[in-house]
């Protein structure tokens, strides 16, 4: 089985090995043509990506089942060689319990924030390098500041690009955020995110950022991008009711877009109480690690019984001209036709 497989940007998961594309590639999804297109890249990047596309055209065939993170990364992995009836969708789940402490903490520091009209305190937690888009927050907070809302900024994570770190201080100091913006490196997120009243993450690229649900499970709203599996945990309605959003997605590398969102959650109270109210129910609901783990068991014991009876279980052998029914099991989708 082939499990946690990410083909937008970075990283590449299959089994245990991890293939770490270079930085400064940016496009979001990595397709069968690109190492030859014309395009910038090195002859050492195209070499990479070969290397990536033509491993993926072997694992996707050799597995009996493929799993991802959410439903669109099915379709990025079909230019890769993938097979749609043996896809399935888990997303990623996580211990809340281990997060209840520092919600508790979060509400009490949240209610004397509101109380004392203190500056919005936001934090942006991940990696500097470029595909975090940290510049793309950088610029948005100068807008920000020039509309006149009060805040402050933590950039919270290690600079595994030392040159790229040392561009995004020269430009806070040019867009003159020095006094707002801080550089705190990596931090305890399970503590640090009690002092917090809403997550930034601008990337380019994610898949299902723990970060975010980790934010979540305290209470933070959260303004991102649209990328990845982020719509699926932040804006996709999950409840009967719809409307159960915790945040707001923009297009990646827009600041103007960026600082849009983030005004239009800060500005208005009662839009940030229900999207902070929201954060927490989701994780609760959908994305406890439970799940995950026994969506995984399931396909597992799939497996099991494949070895031993596989002539009665196979994969049905017709083109694929579109994507097969789902069944919704909370948020775990499977093909039905491989039942």
């Amino acid at each position: 089985m082939v499990t946690g497989s990410k083909f937008a940007g970075q990283t590449v998961d299959a089994g245990s090995r991890t293939t770490v594309l270079p930085n400064s590639y940016m496009d979001t999804v990595v397709r069968s043509e690109d190492w030859h297109a014309k395009r910038s890249e090195s002859v050492q990047q195209r070499a990479w990506m070969a290397w990536f596309i033509e491993m993926g055209h072997l694992i996707y065939q050799a597995a009996d089942r493929i799993t991802y993170l959410y439903p669109h990364a099915i379709e990025e992995a079909l230019g890769l060689g993938s097979v749609l009836e043996k896809s399935f969708v888990i997303p990623n789940g996580m211990h809340v319990e281990d997060f209840d402490q520092t919600h508790r903490r979060f509400c009490q520091l949240s209610a004397q924030r509101d109380a004392q009209r203190q500056p919005w305190r936001l934090a942006f937690a991940g990696r500097l390098v470029p595909i975090k888009g940290l510049l793309v927050l950088l610029e948005a907070s100068a807008t920000l500041r020039n509309g006149g809302l009060p805040f402050t900024l933590d950039i919270m994570g290690n600079a595994d690009d030392q040159e790229y770190a040392m561009q995004c201080q020269r430009k806070c100091s040019e867009l003159r955020l020095d006094d707002v913006v801080s550089f705190v490196g990596n931090q305890d997120l399970r503590q640090s995110f009690a002092e917090y009243d809403l997550l930034v993450l601008p990337s380019y690229n994610e898949g299902l950022p723990i970060v975010v649900l980790e934010a979540m499970a305290v209470g933070l709203p959260v303004v991102g991008t649209r990328v990845g599996g982020m719509a699926q945990i932040i804006e996709e309605p999950l409840t009967e009711r719809g409307n159960d959003r915790c945040g707001i997605l923009v297009e990646p590398g827009n600041p103007r877009a960026l600082a849009r969102a983030l005004h239009e959650v800060l500005s208005d109270s009662r839009m940030y109480h229900r999207l902070q109210s929201q954060a927490r129910s989701r994780v609760l609901s959908h994305f406890q690690l439970e799940q995950a783990m026994s969506a995984y068991r399931k396909v597992y014991r799939q497996l099991a019984e494949k070895a031993i009876m596989p002539s009665a279980w196979s994969t049905p052998n017709r083109p694929m001209t579109r994507f097969p029914r789902l069944q919704h099991d909370g948020l775990f989708l499977q093909p039905l036709d491989n039942f």
